[in-house]
């Protein structure tokens, strides 16, 4: 009875991760759009008042790069959560059974790993640089570099839910197999 309760814990406490992912990746979907639109919006001010008006301005290019880098830090993990990167598993097709859990199992550790450790990293990059002001725009550049751990942080759990799917998955099968 025990078991049964706990097993229906952690399917519960699975779907409020799950639920929390999807609602976080479309926020991060959303301001992503808007950051697409604001840099079309720039650059085109920029094509105006260079070639219509022959006033070019000096800060829409470096606008432009800083939204640029958020577009990627929050795309990033939208596409790895949705699925949308390209993911060459020709060997993990191959595998099967506890070979290839342990080959899964070692990829998304690494994942994880990688993930903290840039997440770690970046929040350093935020504190020790984060009070210098951008020359031209006068922003401080912790607008900029908070991208980085927002990203960061989002892959880990991403991955950590991926790895928690993955053995509900094995379980599952493994357990449909002993009833057959």
């Amino acid at each position: 009875m025990r078991t049964k309760e706990r097993s229906d814990n952690r399917r519960q406490e699975n779907v409020k991760m799950k639920k929390f992912l999807d609602i976080w990746t479309k926020v991060l979907w959303y301001i992503t759009a808007v950051m697409v639109l604001a840099t079309i919006v720039v650059i085109t001010m920029q094509i105006v008042w260079r070639y219509v008006l022959n006033d070019p301005l000096s800060w829409t290019e470096q606008i432009s790069r800083y939204l640029f880098v958020w577009i990627v830090m929050l795309a990033v993990p939208v596409g790895l959560y949705r699925s949308g990167l390209y993911n060459f598993d020709l060997l993990l097709e191959k595998l099967h059974g506890t070979v290839s859990l342990v080959v899964r199992t070692l990829n998304s550790l690494a994942c994880l790993t990688f993930s903290g450790y840039y997440f770690y990293n970046a929040v350093l990059l935020c504190i020790k640089g984060g009070w210098r002001y951008a020359q031209g725009v006068h922003i401080k550049m912790l607008w900029l570099y908070i991208a980085q751990p927002i990203c960061a942080a989002t892959l880990f759990l991403i991955f950590l839910y991926q790895m928690i799917e993955m053995y509900r998955d094995h379980f599952k099968k493994k357990e449909e197999r002993l009833e057959k």
